[in-house]
């Protein structure tokens, strides 16, 4: 137990540093900070791993803490007010130290196949042995999740009970508060406000597949907050809310390389989920460039990573590593035309395009072989809409009330938000012919389980919507009925 207080302990003291540094403070700064310091542990164990540098988790965790302690120490001493509350500081630790040891006794893990090929790869880290590692095996498992559980091997126990159940509640309270921060620009009325973004935690709590990847030892929960962070905080940069940006650019910044490392296919989809921002005159060009930079450079460390060890075993390199490989080099080239004006008259068109490309390809790969696609999609309407996938009603409700806000609504600024869960639906079923296989019934199927990662986001959605005061019909649907009265009128 004493390894895991540490090491909770060390990733909350050196996330909250950094957030503090970066401007944020009040009740949110404990949460942002341990999952800042995850990101942290995440992005160095990943260089570490990728370098010569040794991987052992006890040099992951000693910079984790001390750079941004020392970093928060250069501000002070600068005169910058980088302040911390001692009691609520204590309190924090307090509760923190308690959810280590309440998660500890309760052992609440879930465990699969998938899981034990994690652990191994975080043994291997421990042992300073990533060399012996096959290339096929980190293509499919990655970094993220090994890293997070490393310093557990130090004893010899495998994993950490609490860190997955102390991220699901982060997501949470992270939820919350992009909600309370998004709409208290608004003209409402403070008690609701509170009102609604504890809602949204609560929808999200009641959900079966929540509290089932709380416990589960997977990338689903690290990939859903990252994401909804991502995306949030660039809703919330939008609108121009009380986050600083610096907090919010950071908070962005560190979850791309984060998620890079954390599922397959999430470069991809981080690609696409952040195409509104990309293409958004409200985003100044060097923000909009930084995170296709960042976002190329992640791509590029981890499939090069990948080339070289594919190449020196002998083997031949994936053509899913030689396309992300691609893909990485692709975004970090065509990052300094965001700086040219006369492409922000071009590229507001490209969300139409890029969502009704996605679909044309996955019609035209389906005319070619239909089967992956008819099979997965039956198989995605029995886990959703009959239950075999353990969601219950929930994902029915999510789909039906979110499609209702997107016809009937038109809050600004909402295609930030929006853009990312319509784009999802092709994106997923195209992945059918990317792994070469069709989903299946269960559930521990692929696609039921990547649902996860887009959940909170939906709420946020769903939530930051309803409010809207400009509901009704959209405007051509209007017309139409306008149309169809006067017609019968005479």
């Amino acid at each position: 137990m004493i390894v895991e207080m540490i090491a909770i302990l060390s990733v909350l003291v050196g996330g909250a540093a950094l957030m503090r540094f970066a401007g944020i403070k009040g009740w949110i700064l404990p949460t942002l900070g341990f999952v800042t310091g995850i990101a942290i542990q995440i992005i160095l164990g990943t260089v570490q791993a990728v370098t010569a540098l040794p991987s052992t988790p006890v040099l992951t965790l000693i910079i984790t803490l001390l750079f941004p302690l020392a970093l928060l120490f250069y501000c002070f001493n600068r005169g910058r007010d980088v302040s911390i509350k001692i009691f609520p500081a204590l309190l924090s630790v307090l509760l923190f130290v308690s959810a280590v040891i309440l998660f500890r006794e309760i052992n609440l893990q879930c465990l699969t196949v998938d899981s034990y090929w994690y652990l191994i790869v975080s043994s291997l880290l421990e042992a300073d042995n990533l060399n012996h590692a096959t290339p096929d095996h980190l293509l499919t498992r990655l970094l993220a999740v090994p890293l997070m559980h490393a310093a557990a091997n130090l004893t010899g126990e495998f994993y950490f009970r609490s860190i997955t159940p102390l991220l699901a509640i982060s997501t949470l309270t992270i939820m919350a508060w992009l909600t309370h921060e998004g709409l208290s620009i608004f003209n409402i009325e403070p008690w609701i406000v509170k009102l609604l973004s504890a809602a949204g935690a609560f929808l999200l709590v009641t959900s079966n597949r929540f509290v089932f990847n709380a416990f589960y030892i997977n990338g689903h929960m690290l990939t859903a907050v990252f994401i909804m962070l991502l995306i949030g905080c660039g809703w919330l940069l939008i609108n121009n809310a009380n986050p600083s940006v610096r907090a919010l650019t950071v908070l962005q910044v560190i979850s791309i390389p984060v998620l890079t490392v954390a599922r397959p296919e999430n470069p991809l989809f981080i690609g696409i989920a952040l195409l509104p921002f990309l293409v958004s005159s409200k985003v100044s060009w060097k923000h909009r460039t930084l995170l296709l930079v960042v976002l190329g450079f992640s791509v590029l460390t981890w499939y090069g990573f990948l080339w070289i060890k594919y190449y020196g075993s002998g083997q031949l390199v994936p053509l899913s590593v030689v396309g992300m490989f691609s893909f990485g080099l692709v975004s970090v080239l065509i990052a300094p035309l965001l700086a040219w004006r006369k492409i922000d008259k071009l590229l507001p068109h490209s969300l139409i395009l890029t969502e009704l490309g996605l679909w044309l390809v996955l019609i035209a790969l389906a005319f070619r072989n239909f089967a992956p696609l008819y099979y997965s999609i039956l198989a995605t309407i029995d886990n959703i809409f009959l239950g075999y996938g353990g969601w219950g009603s929930f994902l029915v409700l999510i789909i039906l009330i979110a499609a209702v806000l997107m016809v009937f609504t038109k809050a600004e600024n909402m295609v930030y938000l929006r853009f990312p869960l319509t784009t999802f639906f092709p994106f997923a079923f195209l992945l059918v012919y990317l792994r070469e296989s069709a989903y299946r019934v269960g559930h521990g199927d692929s696609l039921n389980r990547i649902f996860l990662h887009i959940v909170p986001l939906a709420l946020l959605f769903i939530i930051s919507t309803a409010i809207s005061e400009r509901w009704g019909l959209p405007e051509r649907l209007k017309k139409i009925c306008q149309r169809l009265l006067d017609y019968a009128h005479n």
